[in-house]
């Protein structure tokens, strides 16, 4: 059976405003709109359409059988960056534990001449969700391997570090023997991720180290230091908020990541000058509309 590449999700919604024109009452409570809009894609998903030669949508992918289709169907999508269609993920979810090997085989996959880098990265990030939703064990050590090379932010480094998030205490060990390798924005999300566990002497000499770098992004480190909880970074916070040339919105994280772990509310020092504070002065005295 040869499936086409069809946006389902762009045809019903193009459906759903073509029936609120014609209802524009509905459209006045913003919660009862959202509730009908997923009840009628339920409905819209059982309808035969003459455009998939009579078959509704739901019926279109139950025809699919073999998981192997499932699977490269779940790959065109993702490189063609269109929405997965509710069908077929509740078909890849009903064959969950035979398409598992294969997502698995998707996730340790290297860039070829079929698929280069970029793409395959994208196909990944989706893989990796979709392994979220279907509630299956990521291989999470594969995940911090490929971290460790990504020099800037993009759909695989945010899903992978999610799914190492997910996983708290389990992924301490990994994250500590990749955390050395890694650069770039790789190297960020292992700090955030580790800023995330439970204190620990390895833990914090890794985020006071960071801290202390001369190119240090000492907002980021702040909020990390803050989450992290370890009193022994209130010296290094509070040396940092007394440099004189701070910008105003670094200064509030160490402020603020400060107060968190003494408890004790910090006085705000004067930065005239600085678009920020003179923004935020102006908005405090009535002179500017918050907002704007």
């Amino acid at each position: 059976m040869e499936l086409q590449l069809i946006d389902f999700q762009a045809r019903f919604t193009q459906d759903y405003f073509a029936w609120c024109k014609d209802h524009p009452e509905i459209l006045e409570d913003e919660e009862k709109a959202d509730d009908l809009y997923f009840d009628m894609l339920e409905g819209w998903l059982d309808q035969p359409m003459k455009w998939l030669g009579g078959k509704s949508p739901n019926a279109y992918f139950d025809a699919v059988k073999e998981p192997e289709m499932l699977v490269s169907m779940l790959i065109e999508y993702e490189k063609a960056e269109i929405e997965l269609p509710d069908p077929l993920f509740r078909r890849l979810l009903e064959e969950k534990e035979k398409v598992y090997p294969m997502l698995c085989h998707i996730l340790f996959a290297n860039e070829s001449q079929d698929m280069e880098r970029e793409e395959l990265l994208d196909v990944q990030a989706g893989v990796i969700s979709l392994l979220t939703e279907m509630e299956l064990p990521h291989p999470l050590e594969r995940y911090a391997e490929k971290l460790i090379h990504l020099e800037e932010d993009c759909a695989y480094a945010e899903e992978a570090a999610e799914a190492l998030g997910d996983a708290g205490e389990e992924a301490r060990e990994i994250l500590l023997k990749a955390y050395p390798a890694s650069r770039g924005y790789g190297r960020k999300c292992f700090i955030d991720l580790l800023s995330s566990l439970s204190p620990s002497d390895d833990i914090r000499e890794i985020l006071l180290d960071e801290f202390a770098k001369p190119d240090a992004d000492r907002a980021f480190l702040a909020e990390c230091l803050g989450r992290y909880g370890d009193p022994a970074a209130l010296p290094v916070l509070r040396r940092a908020m007394e440099e004189p040339e701070l910008e105003y919105y670094v200064f509030l994280e160490l402020k603020n990541a400060a107060e968190q772990l003494s408890g004790e509310e910090i006085a705000d020092r004067d930065f005239s000058g600085d678009k920020l504070y003179d923004l935020l002065s102006a908005q405090d005295a009535g002179e500017v509309p918050h907002g704007k």
